[in-house]
Formats: C-alpha cells, sequence, structure tokens
C-alpha cells in the first residue's frame, strides 16, 4: 500500500496541484486576472470610441448619403443661377409662406438647396463636415452612446460565450475560424437593435425641431421584427472580419497589423454599408430613408449599378478606416502595457516572497556580473 501511494506522489498523480479542489480554486484565481484584465479592455474600448467618435460619425453620414435622392426624390433643388436684378425682383415678390419656408430651411443647417425633414445629401467629406458644424458640436456625436454600448456589450458577450465554450467544448475550441464567427455573429445579432439605433441617430437632424427621435421612447418600429430585420447580415460582415483577425493573430512583426486591418475592413466594408442603409429604411419618419432596397444582395447590386463601387459601397471608408485603426491600435497597446505590468508586479511579489525564486535571481545576476 505505502508502495503504490509513494508511486503516485512520484508520479504526481496525488499532488497538491493536482487535488480537486485546489485545481477548482487556481481556475477561478485565473478566471479572475483574465476578468479584470478583459474589463480594463471594455473600458478603454469605451473610452477611445469616445475620444474618435467623430471620425465614425463622418463614415456612417457618408455611407448613409444615397447619391440619386437628388434626382429620383427630388431631394435638392439646384440654386437659382439667375443675375442680381432677377435675384431682387423675386426677393420683393416672395410671400408670407415663402419667406417661413426660407426660414425653415435655413434654420435647419442644411446644405444649400436641401430640403429640412429629408435624409441629407453629402457629395464629399467637406460637405459632411459642414452639415455636422451646423448642427452645433455634438452633431460630430450622433449616436456615440449607441456605438459605444454596440462595441462594449457584444465584446462583453464574445468574452462569455469563448469561456464557455472553452470549458464545456474543448474540441470545438480548437477551429478558431468557427469559433470566432459564430460568438461574433450571436454577440452581433444580439445586439442589433443598438445597431439600429445608431444608424438612425446618426442620420438624423440634431436640431430640436427637427429631430425624428428626441430620445429612445420616440424610435418606434411598425411590428416586432423590424427590429431584428437584417440580423443576419453580421454573419456575412463577420465572416470577412474573422478571416482578417486570424490572420492578425497569427502574425509576428507588428508592421503586418496594419495590413491586417485593411484587409478586413476592406473586405467587409461593403456589407456594413448596406446593413447600415437597410436598417435607415422607413416608408413613415421624417429625416430617414425611403423604403428602396429589398435585401443585402438587392442593395449590394444597386448601390454598385448607381453609385459605382467607391462612390457608393465605399463611401467614408477612409474615415472609417482611421476610427478603426485609431481604436483598435490603442485598444491592443494599452492591453500589452497592462498584461506586462501585471505580470512584472507578480514577479516581483513572488521574488520577494519566495526565497528560492529570489536564489535563483540572485545567481543568475551574480553570473551575469562576472
Amino acid at each position: 500500500m505505502s508502495l503504490s501511494y509513494s508511486n503516485k506522489i512520484a508520479d504526481g498523480l496525488d499532488s497538491i496541484d493536482n487535488h480537486s479542489i485546489v485545481r477548482r480554486y487556481i481556475l477561478y484565481y485565473s478566471k479572475i486576472k483574465d476578468t479584470k484584465f478583459w474589463y480594463e479592455i471594455l473600458f478603454n474600448s469605451a473610452k477611445f470610441a469616445l475620444i474618435f467618435s467623430p471620425f465614425a460619425t463622418i463614415a456612417i453620414s457618408r455611407q448613409l448619403s444615397v447619391l440619386p435622392h437628388r434626382e429620383i426624390y427630388g431631394d435638392y433643388i439646384e440654386p437659382n443661377k439667375a443675375n442680381s436684378k432677377e435675384l431682387m425682383k423675386i426677393e420683393n415678390q416672395l410671400t408670407i409662406r415663402d419667406s417661413k419656408n426660407f426660414e425653415l430651411i435655413k434654420s435647419a443647417g442644411l446644405l444649400d438647396g436641401q430640403k429640412p425633414y429629408r435624409a441629407p445629401i453629402y457629395e464629399n467629406y467637406l460637405d459632411t463636415i459642414k452639415g455636422l458644424y451646423r448642427q452645433g458640436l455634438l452633431g460630430f456625436y450622433k449616436g456615440t452612446l449607441w456605438r459605444i454600448f454596440f462595441i462594449v456589450i457584444p465584446l462583453r458577450i464574445r468574452i462569455l460565450l469563448d469561456y464557455h465554450i472553452k470549458d464545456h467544448h474543448p474540441n470545438f475550441y480548437k477551429f478558431s475560424f468557427l469559433r470566432d464567427l459564430i460568438t461574433f455573429s450571436i454577440a452581433d445579432m444580439i445586439c442589433h437593435p443598438a445597431f439600429i439605433t445608431e444608424n438612425r441617430y446618426t442620420l438624423q437632424n440634431r436640431l430640436p425641431q427637427f429631430q425624428a427621435y428626441s430620445n429612445i421612447l420616440k424610435l418606434r418600429f411598425r411590428n416586432y421584427h423590424e427590429i431584428w430585420n437584417g440580423a443576419y447580415n453580421h454573419i456575412f460582415k463577420n465572416f470577412f472580419l474573422v478571416s482578417g483577425i486570424l490572420i492578425l493573430k497569427n502574425t509576428l512583426f507588428p508592421e503586418n497589423h496594419i495590413a491586417c486591418v485593411v484587409a478586413a475592413q476592406a473586405f467587409c466594408y461593403p456589407i456594413i454599408t448596406c446593413a447600415r442603409r437597410l436598417t435607415c429604411q422607413t416608408p413613415d419618419t421624417p429625416g430617414m430613408l425611403p423604403l428602396r432596397y429589398l435585401n443585402l444582395l438587392h442593395a449590394l447590386a444597386l448601390i454598385r449599378k448607381e453609385e459605382g463601387l467607391f462612390r457608393g459601397l465605399y463611401r467614408g471608408f477612409s474615415f472609417h478606416l482611421i476610427f478603426v485603426y485609431l481604436w483598435y491600435d490603442l485598444v491592443f497597446t494599452s492591453a500589452q502595457i497592462s498584461h506586462a505590468k501585471n505580470k512584472l508586479k507578480e514577479e516581483e511579489d513572488l521574488f520577494i516572497n519566495d526565497p528560492i525564486f529570489y536564489e535563483i535571481k540572485r545567481r543568475k545576476l551574480t553570473e551575469l556580473t562576472k
């Protein structure tokens, strides 16, 4: 009996580290450290998303700017090219109703020739910045709260799903592509109402007398199913996004990180553009897009046909890329710094409390100084 017991100890089968209770507490402690680390990432994600939110607002405003609305829906009035004398005659003949309409258009802060209570049309980035600036400084932060919500909450859901798969389905956890695709898609689909709210808040005019949604209670849908309309588009988006992320994880040199992020965003950006326009379609809300696209494939084909590849599907891509790169790079860098600090602190604690570790370090330092 004693021989077999000694053999077990020699083999490490009954050591203190392999005790079930000890293993449970070690796993619990490691999860606490991981949870603390992930909460730091969530906080930094929200912080940097708020700082760089104007870049995202400009990019989304460009995505939701439908150029064919200028001609097809008559949302644009060609400025009068008459000479000064004719303009003076027109000004003298203005009726009270015309002057009220003029003041209404002027107070809406829209660009010249555009009508109030219609979705704005921006030809270029300069027009986009002008249009947002006329809505006040907060015009560059439209939809920021819901943007942060759509970044932070799905990230937290991904962490929970990742831990669940790792604990209960270790064999499936090895398939990193399918694992990330499923966790990313489920998290984004659960938070799809926040995605809709972000898009509509960004599209609407922020000025009080022209707001379509002054608060979240005003965000009405025709039926319950409209809230989840287009949620499946996140699957296609994440398919290309996860492909880029996997390449990024396997990259050893920091100079390749930018190329991986650019590749991932370039593949999924047309799908994001179509998804945003589909969520902003409504027939009875002023300032939103009219019903125009049937589904994702129809939106891809119609935008490509009417507006072109770069002026349509990739509208706002440069500012979107600036936002994603700055946000990702700073969150990733801060996470690495935080991880290195925690590891250094653990080594210092072990160096102070463990005499054996202290002696090993002392001997190594002695050898290095010789």
